[in-house]
Protein backbone atom coordinates (compact mmCIF):
# COMPACT_ATOMS: atom_id res chain seq x y z
CA UNK A 1 0.00 0.00 0.00
CA UNK A 2 1.28 3.22 -0.66
CA UNK A 3 2.39 5.35 1.96
CA UNK A 4 0.08 7.82 1.44
CA UNK A 5 -3.01 5.55 2.04
CA UNK A 6 -4.33 4.17 5.15
CA UNK A 7 -6.97 1.79 6.46
CA UNK A 8 -10.28 5.02 6.84
CA UNK A 9 -11.88 2.97 9.91
CA UNK A 10 -8.64 2.21 12.17
CA UNK A 11 -9.20 3.30 15.34
CA UNK A 12 -7.04 4.53 18.65
CA UNK A 13 -7.21 2.14 21.31
CA UNK A 14 -5.00 2.80 24.68
CA UNK A 15 -1.97 0.22 25.10
CA UNK A 16 0.39 -0.12 27.83
CA UNK A 17 4.01 -0.96 28.02
CA UNK A 18 7.06 -1.12 30.02
CA UNK A 19 9.91 1.13 29.16
CA UNK A 20 13.02 1.63 31.69
CA UNK A 21 11.06 -0.27 34.51
CA UNK A 22 8.45 2.28 34.12
CA UNK A 23 4.66 1.56 32.61
CA UNK A 24 3.58 3.80 29.30
CA UNK A 25 0.32 4.21 28.42
CA UNK A 26 0.01 5.35 24.84
CA UNK A 27 -2.64 5.15 21.61
CA UNK A 28 -1.68 3.06 18.73
CA UNK A 29 -3.70 2.69 15.86
CA UNK A 30 -5.93 -0.73 15.31
CA UNK A 31 -6.50 -2.14 12.26
CA UNK A 32 -10.67 -2.96 11.84
CA UNK A 33 -13.06 -4.57 8.90
CA UNK A 34 -15.59 -3.01 7.73
CA UNK A 35 -18.69 -5.51 8.54
CA UNK A 36 -20.57 -5.48 5.54
CA UNK A 37 -22.99 -8.57 6.43
CA UNK A 38 -24.33 -6.23 9.28
CA UNK A 39 -23.49 -2.85 8.65
CA UNK A 40 -24.88 -2.13 5.35
CA UNK A 41 -28.72 -0.84 4.94
CA UNK A 42 -31.48 -3.25 4.35
CA UNK A 43 -33.07 -3.28 1.40
CA UNK A 44 -35.89 -1.05 1.49
CA UNK A 45 -39.83 0.20 -0.09
CA UNK A 46 -39.09 2.66 -3.44
CA UNK A 47 -41.51 5.65 -3.58
CA UNK A 48 -44.15 3.42 -4.60
CA UNK A 49 -44.12 1.15 -1.41
CA UNK A 50 -42.12 -1.91 -3.85
CA UNK A 51 -39.52 -3.83 -2.47
CA UNK A 52 -36.12 -2.78 -3.75
CA UNK A 53 -35.14 -5.94 -5.74
CA UNK A 54 -31.60 -4.88 -6.05
CA UNK A 55 -30.23 -4.55 -2.59
CA UNK A 56 -31.40 -8.19 -1.07
CA UNK A 57 -29.25 -10.02 1.95
CA UNK A 58 -27.71 -6.65 2.61
CA UNK A 59 -25.72 -7.04 -1.21
CA UNK A 60 -25.58 -5.44 -4.50
CA UNK A 61 -24.16 -2.05 -5.67
CA UNK A 62 -23.46 0.36 -3.27
CA UNK A 63 -22.21 4.11 -3.08
CA UNK A 64 -19.39 5.02 -0.39
CA UNK A 65 -19.30 8.51 0.55
CA UNK A 66 -16.18 9.78 2.43
CA UNK A 67 -16.53 13.26 3.91
CA UNK A 68 -13.46 15.53 4.96
CA UNK A 69 -13.18 19.15 6.92
CA UNK A 70 -9.74 20.09 7.42
CA UNK A 71 -8.84 22.52 10.16
CA UNK A 72 -9.75 25.41 7.91
CA UNK A 73 -13.42 24.48 7.79
CA UNK A 74 -12.37 23.20 3.83
CA UNK A 75 -14.58 20.45 3.03
CA UNK A 76 -14.44 17.57 0.62
CA UNK A 77 -15.86 14.41 -0.71
CA UNK A 78 -15.08 11.63 -3.08
CA UNK A 79 -17.20 8.94 -3.76
CA UNK A 80 -16.84 5.05 -5.22
CA UNK A 81 -19.58 2.36 -5.89
CA UNK A 82 -18.60 -0.97 -4.80
CA UNK A 83 -20.45 -4.60 -4.97
CA UNK A 84 -21.14 -6.16 -1.69
CA UNK A 85 -21.75 -10.12 -2.07
CA UNK A 86 -23.20 -11.09 1.29
CA UNK A 87 -25.28 -14.41 0.04
CA UNK A 88 -24.02 -18.06 0.23
CA UNK A 89 -23.14 -20.57 -1.90
CA UNK A 90 -24.82 -23.53 -2.43
CA UNK A 91 -23.08 -26.84 -2.83
CA UNK A 92 -24.35 -30.16 -2.49
CA UNK A 93 -23.38 -33.51 -4.14
CA UNK A 94 -25.74 -35.99 -5.27
CA UNK A 95 -23.10 -38.91 -6.16
CA UNK A 96 -22.96 -41.27 -9.39
CA UNK A 97 -26.19 -40.92 -11.56
CA UNK A 98 -27.54 -44.49 -11.16
CA UNK A 99 -26.22 -45.62 -8.01
CA UNK A 100 -28.55 -46.00 -4.94
CA UNK A 101 -28.00 -44.42 -1.88
CA UNK A 102 -25.65 -46.14 1.01
CA UNK A 103 -25.32 -49.16 -1.92
CA UNK A 104 -22.32 -50.56 -3.19
CA UNK A 105 -20.49 -49.72 -7.00
CA UNK A 106 -19.64 -52.89 -8.82
CA UNK A 107 -17.98 -52.17 -11.70
CA UNK A 108 -18.81 -55.25 -12.92
CA UNK A 109 -21.64 -56.49 -11.87
CA UNK A 110 -25.18 -56.22 -14.85
CA UNK A 111 -22.58 -54.06 -17.08
CA UNK A 112 -24.38 -50.77 -15.38
CA UNK A 113 -21.24 -48.54 -15.48
CA UNK A 114 -18.76 -50.58 -17.78
CA UNK A 115 -19.25 -51.24 -21.32
CA UNK A 116 -19.52 -55.12 -22.15
CA UNK A 117 -15.97 -56.67 -22.30
CA UNK A 118 -14.48 -53.63 -20.26
CA UNK A 119 -12.30 -52.32 -23.10
CA UNK A 120 -9.33 -50.23 -22.25
CA UNK A 121 -9.24 -48.14 -25.23
CA UNK A 122 -12.50 -46.74 -25.05
CA UNK A 123 -14.29 -44.61 -21.76
CA UNK A 124 -16.03 -45.81 -19.15
CA UNK A 125 -18.19 -42.74 -18.41
CA UNK A 126 -20.42 -42.18 -15.09
CA UNK A 127 -22.39 -39.01 -14.68
CA UNK A 128 -21.52 -37.36 -11.25
CA UNK A 129 -24.50 -35.14 -10.37
CA UNK A 130 -25.18 -32.80 -7.77
CA UNK A 131 -25.33 -27.83 -7.13
CA UNK A 132 -22.91 -25.88 -7.25
CA UNK A 133 -24.68 -22.64 -7.17
CA UNK A 134 -23.95 -18.73 -6.20
CA UNK A 135 -26.89 -15.92 -6.14
CA UNK A 136 -25.80 -13.35 -8.56
CA UNK A 137 -25.56 -10.05 -6.08
CA UNK A 138 -28.29 -8.37 -7.45
CA UNK A 139 -30.84 -10.78 -9.38
CA UNK A 140 -32.00 -8.52 -12.07
CA UNK A 141 -28.28 -8.29 -13.53
CA UNK A 142 -26.82 -11.11 -14.80
CA UNK A 143 -23.94 -10.02 -15.99
CA UNK A 144 -20.35 -9.14 -13.88
CA UNK A 145 -19.54 -8.50 -11.37
CA UNK A 146 -22.94 -9.62 -10.34
CA UNK A 147 -22.52 -12.62 -11.81
CA UNK A 148 -19.47 -13.34 -9.59
CA UNK A 149 -19.52 -17.07 -9.58
CA UNK A 150 -16.31 -17.93 -9.79
CA UNK A 151 -15.63 -21.97 -10.00
CA UNK A 152 -16.23 -25.91 -8.78
CA UNK A 153 -14.23 -28.61 -8.60
CA UNK A 154 -14.41 -32.08 -7.60
CA UNK A 155 -12.07 -34.87 -6.19
CA UNK A 156 -12.16 -38.16 -4.47
CA UNK A 157 -10.21 -39.73 -2.43
CA UNK A 158 -8.89 -43.59 -2.11
CA UNK A 159 -9.49 -44.85 1.62
CA UNK A 160 -5.64 -44.85 3.65
CA UNK A 161 -4.46 -43.35 -0.23
CA UNK A 162 -4.08 -40.75 -2.30
CA UNK A 163 -6.53 -38.36 -3.93
CA UNK A 164 -7.90 -37.86 -7.76
CA UNK A 165 -8.61 -34.39 -9.13
CA UNK A 166 -11.24 -34.84 -11.32
CA UNK A 167 -11.24 -33.47 -14.45
CA UNK A 168 -14.31 -31.07 -15.48
CA UNK A 169 -16.10 -32.41 -18.45
CA UNK A 170 -19.89 -32.79 -20.14
CA UNK A 171 -18.74 -35.61 -22.60
CA UNK A 172 -15.77 -37.95 -22.42
CA UNK A 173 -15.88 -38.72 -26.17
CA UNK A 174 -14.66 -36.50 -27.23
CA UNK A 175 -13.33 -34.44 -23.92
CA UNK A 176 -14.46 -30.81 -23.30
CA UNK A 177 -13.09 -28.56 -21.53
CA UNK A 178 -13.37 -24.72 -20.17
CA UNK A 179 -10.78 -23.08 -19.55
CA UNK A 180 -8.98 -25.25 -16.57
CA UNK A 181 -9.49 -28.48 -17.20
CA UNK A 182 -10.04 -29.14 -13.35
CA UNK A 183 -12.59 -26.34 -12.87
CA UNK A 184 -15.95 -26.22 -13.86
CA UNK A 185 -16.75 -22.47 -14.27
CA UNK A 186 -20.89 -22.68 -14.96
CA UNK A 187 -23.65 -22.81 -12.09
CA UNK A 188 -24.87 -26.59 -12.05
CA UNK A 189 -28.31 -27.23 -10.53
CA UNK A 190 -30.27 -25.01 -8.24
CA UNK A 191 -31.02 -25.20 -3.97
CA UNK A 192 -34.67 -24.61 -5.10
CA UNK A 193 -34.42 -21.00 -2.72
CA UNK A 194 -32.69 -17.70 -1.83
CA UNK A 195 -31.61 -16.00 0.86
CA UNK A 196 -33.93 -13.51 1.20
CA UNK A 197 -37.07 -14.04 -1.37
CA UNK A 198 -38.95 -10.79 -2.85
CA UNK A 199 -42.56 -10.79 -1.47
CA UNK A 200 -45.37 -10.12 -4.04
CA UNK A 201 -46.57 -6.49 -3.44
CA UNK A 202 -49.99 -4.91 -5.25
CA UNK A 203 -49.47 -3.21 -8.01
CA UNK A 204 -45.59 -3.75 -8.16
CA UNK A 205 -43.63 -5.78 -10.67
CA UNK A 206 -44.10 -9.32 -9.94
CA UNK A 207 -41.04 -10.93 -8.43
CA UNK A 208 -39.68 -13.92 -10.31
CA UNK A 209 -41.06 -17.47 -9.77
CA UNK A 210 -40.23 -19.87 -6.87
CA UNK A 211 -37.22 -22.10 -8.01
CA UNK A 212 -37.03 -25.81 -8.00
CA UNK A 213 -34.49 -27.55 -6.53
CA UNK A 214 -32.40 -30.03 -9.16
CA UNK A 215 -29.67 -31.71 -9.76
CA UNK A 216 -27.43 -31.58 -12.80
CA UNK A 217 -24.27 -32.82 -14.39
CA UNK A 218 -20.99 -31.97 -12.96
CA UNK A 219 -18.92 -34.04 -15.03
CA UNK A 220 -18.73 -37.51 -16.47
CA UNK A 221 -16.28 -39.50 -14.84
CA UNK A 222 -14.44 -41.81 -16.41
CA UNK A 223 -14.59 -45.13 -13.99
CA UNK A 224 -11.27 -46.77 -15.55
CA UNK A 225 -9.89 -45.25 -12.70
CA UNK A 226 -10.84 -47.23 -10.30
CA UNK A 227 -9.43 -50.46 -12.60
CA UNK A 228 -5.83 -51.31 -12.08
CA UNK A 229 -5.63 -52.62 -15.38
CA UNK A 230 -7.11 -50.09 -17.85
CA UNK A 231 -6.32 -47.31 -15.32
CA UNK A 232 -3.10 -47.41 -16.08
CA UNK A 233 -3.41 -47.02 -19.88
CA UNK A 234 -5.31 -43.28 -19.16
CA UNK A 235 -3.05 -40.38 -20.26
CA UNK A 236 -3.09 -36.71 -17.99
CA UNK A 237 -5.42 -35.27 -17.13
CA UNK A 238 -7.24 -38.77 -16.47
CA UNK A 239 -4.38 -40.81 -15.22
CA UNK A 240 -4.83 -41.66 -11.81
CA UNK A 241 -2.40 -41.50 -9.01
CA UNK A 242 -0.14 -44.40 -7.76
CA UNK A 243 -2.11 -47.33 -5.99
CA UNK A 244 -5.28 -45.63 -6.41
CA UNK A 245 -6.60 -48.49 -8.97
CA UNK A 246 -7.99 -51.57 -7.57
CA UNK A 247 -6.90 -54.75 -8.57
CA UNK A 248 -9.78 -57.18 -10.08
CA UNK A 249 -10.87 -59.04 -7.33
CA UNK A 250 -10.54 -56.70 -4.53
CA UNK A 251 -12.71 -53.68 -2.81
CA UNK A 252 -11.75 -50.27 -1.00
CA UNK A 253 -13.66 -47.65 0.40
CA UNK A 254 -13.88 -44.08 -1.52
CA UNK A 255 -14.78 -40.56 -0.64
CA UNK A 256 -15.85 -37.88 -3.25
CA UNK A 257 -15.53 -34.14 -2.07
CA UNK A 258 -17.15 -31.11 -4.14
CA UNK A 259 -15.82 -27.67 -3.80
CA UNK A 260 -17.17 -24.47 -4.36
CA UNK A 261 -16.05 -20.76 -4.24
CA UNK A 262 -17.03 -17.20 -5.48
CA UNK A 263 -14.71 -14.36 -6.62
CA UNK A 264 -15.57 -12.36 -3.83
CA UNK A 265 -12.44 -9.98 -2.06
CA UNK A 266 -11.49 -9.73 1.09
CA UNK A 267 -8.23 -8.33 3.18
CA UNK A 268 -6.72 -11.69 1.55
CA UNK A 269 -7.53 -11.81 -1.48
CA UNK A 270 -10.26 -13.06 -4.08
CA UNK A 271 -12.17 -16.11 -3.08
CA UNK A 272 -11.10 -16.01 0.64
CA UNK A 273 -15.02 -15.42 1.62
CA UNK A 274 -17.01 -17.49 0.24
CA UNK A 275 -15.66 -20.86 -0.40
CA UNK A 276 -17.38 -24.37 1.12
CA UNK A 277 -16.58 -27.72 0.91
CA UNK A 278 -19.45 -30.65 0.96
CA UNK A 279 -19.01 -33.20 3.26
CA UNK A 280 -17.67 -36.85 2.33
CA UNK A 281 -19.61 -38.87 -0.09
CA UNK A 282 -18.76 -42.30 0.59
CA UNK A 283 -18.94 -45.20 -1.44
CA UNK A 284 -17.24 -48.52 -1.91
CA UNK A 285 -16.44 -49.76 -4.74
CA UNK A 286 -15.69 -53.35 -5.82
CA UNK A 287 -13.66 -54.16 -9.00
CA UNK A 288 -15.42 -57.64 -9.93
CA UNK A 289 -14.70 -57.25 -13.19
CA UNK A 290 -12.75 -61.13 -14.92
CA UNK A 291 -9.69 -61.37 -13.92
CA UNK A 292 -7.02 -60.14 -17.26
CA UNK A 293 -5.98 -62.70 -19.76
Amino acid sequence: MPLDQRNLIDTWVQETIQFQNQTCTIYVLQGSCFNSANALPLAVVDSNNCPDPHHRCRSGRYTLLLDVTDTLNNHYYDTQQVWFDNKPISVEFAGLQGLPGCTDLHLGLNGQFVPPGAPCNQPWPGNLMGIAFDEYIDETDHTAPSDNFDYYSLSVTRQGGPIYAIPITPSLSPPMFGPEQFKGTQRVGDPGVRCEPLPVVMNCPQPPPPSMKFYNLLTQLDLRIFDSVCGASLAAPFKPPAVFALDRGTCCGYSFQLYAQDKTWDDGGPGLCHRVWTAPWAVCICNDLPAAG
